[in-house]
């Protein structure tokens, strides 16, 4: 396929309507860095062959129809940075051992697969990961303590999976860390009870750096400690469908960068903080409570005139402001 195309470092095929399986003759495209078959109809396995190209450093492989396991073939693309296989069909465990070999891989998307199995603790041996994408698979079992120890990690997304257990205390050595999703698994238990305060008690190392924080329907009960205020640079708070309960802190005020907050279908009681209106970045608030409904219509009157968007549910009515 590439023996006329000896100076081929880039195969740009994405977004066609390409199909059939990935032809193994891509084995002779020894020089290409970047291979990018995204978003076409490719079915069947990842040949082995791919794991001739060398030289591969961007191999994107999403949106197709490829199913089987990811082949052990793929570890000898030692210059990988990013590889991206989501929205297939693959299953099988997954492997870490495929990547250990890869000293600059940074970016990992296996989003809205078939994986299943426990997360391997080898995951902490990509030293140079900074984004992780695990969402809409089959995973169980605990999130690994090596996690702790990607120094580099930006972003973990690991929702709609059923990975249980509490999040380990070691994520909050990772003082790059700006997005943690973990909505809709099943972090459930006296564990969690703890692990809800824990969060956000031991945020001294994520402050400067933590953006974002997504845990829908995770199972987390307990009060919202005051500390939450100390993530001074938070932007997305979404804690909706889980167990809170409480009243919301006043610190909660000192997110000055908070552009969304939801806390819906807790368990929260009490009034909302007034000096919420003195978060200038907000636009959306999602507050769902059914006990004391004078209280929150009193509220949105000063509220509407700071924010641009608000969402005030109660159990059987909702408004929109705009």
């Amino acid at each position: 396929m590439c023996r006329n195309l000896p100076s081929l470092t880039g195969l740009h095929l994405s977004k066609n309507q390409l199909s059939g399986t990935i032809p193994t003759n891509l084995s002779q495209c020894s020089g290409v860095e970047v291979l990018s078959l995204s978003y076409n109809s490719f079915c069947g396995e990842i040949p082995s062959e791919i794991g001739y190209l060398t030289s591969l450093q961007l191999l994107y492989l999403g949106g197709n129809n490829l199913n089987g396991i990811l082949p052990h073939e793929i570890g000898h693309l030692q210059g990988l940075v990013s590889f991206g296989a989501e929205q297939n069909e693959i299953a099988g465990s997954i492997d870490f051992n495929i990547f250990m070999n890869m000293s600059s891989l940074q970016n990992i998307n296996l989003w809205r697969n078939k994986f299943t199995g426990n997360l391997s603790r080898d995951v902490g041996n990509i030293t140079m990961l900074t984004e992780l994408y695990f969402q809409e698979n089959h995973l169980t079992g605990l999130i690994p303590t090596e996690f702790g120890q990607l120094y580099h990690l930006e972003t973990i997304g690991l929702d709609l999976n059923s990975l249980s257990g509490s999040i380990p205390h070691e994520l909050f050595n990772i003082s790059t860390l700006r997005s943690l999703s973990l909505v809709e698994n099943a972090l459930s238990g006296v564990i969690i009870l703890y692990t809800a305060s824990f969060l956000l008690l031991h945020v001294g190392n994520l402050s400067s750096s933590l953006r974002e924080f997504y845990a829908e329907n995770s199972k987390f009960s307990g009060n919202i400690p005051v500390e939450i205020g100390n993530l001074s640079n938070l932007m997305i708070l979404f804690l909706p469908a889980n167990e809170l309960s409480g009243n919301i802190p006043l610190t909660i005020s000192h997110l000055h960068e908070l552009q969304g907050l939801n806390l819906s279908h807790n368990m929260l009681g009490g009034s909302i903080p007034h000096a919420i209106c003195d978060l200038f970045s907000l636009n959306t608030l999602v507050i769902v409570e059914d006990k004391a409904k004078e209280i929150w219509r009193n509220f949105v009157i000063v509220l509407n005139l700071k924010l641009r968007s608000v969402q005030i549910q109660y159990i059987n009515e909702a408004m929109l402001l705009v």
